[in-house]
């Protein structure tokens, strides 16, 4: 069976450097606002279509600004990239995206016990795939955050 043809429903906290060298990629990304899909962003190989991804920005925002749904197998491609000294990197599409009108901080400040274990462990350091009881509590703070995304989320499966 190939990834494609699987079911999933993974959450995954994509972090991204709000500014790296010249290049603003916070700007970059907030471009993709109007069209709310985005094609060839940064991924891993454990994404598959059906997954939910948590675009987090780092400093200075430290915040969770879209969430977007895995659309296509993930692809490696070789740089050079302006964003990383890698020489290879791994992209897929995302349809659809919500950009949240209030973004998620992620600063450590929660006074739930299973957030702030998750956060001692620095997920914010790298992208991947958040576990399940975290997912759930963090989706229900950004959807209490964004109350708009609820339906579009419900609808994919994701509560």
């Amino acid at each position: 069976m190939s990834k494609s043809t699987q079911s999933y429903s993974n959450t995954h906290l994509v972090v991204l450097r709000a500014k790296s060298g010249k290049i603003n990629r916070y700007h970059k990304f907030m471009g993709y606002k109007n069209s709310k899909q985005i094609e060839g962003w940064s991924a891993t190989k454990k994404f598959y279509p059906g997954d939910l991804a948590l675009f987090y920005f780092g400093e200075p925002l430290k915040s969770v600004v879209a969430l977007g749904i895995v659309e296509s197998d993930y692809y490696e491609e070789v740089g050079p990239f302006d964003w990383t000294k890698k020489t290879k990197a791994v992209f897929c599409d995302y349809k659809p995206v919500w950009f949240l009108k209030n973004d998620f901080p992620l600063t450590g400040n929660f006074t739930n016990t299973v957030l702030k274990n998750w956060y001692k462990g620095k997920p914010y350091r790298s992208t991947r795939e958040i576990p399940q009881q975290v997912s759930s509590i963090l989706l229900n703070e950004i959807i209490t955050l964004n109350p708009q995304i609820r339906s579009g989320l419900i609808k994919r499966g994701f509560k």
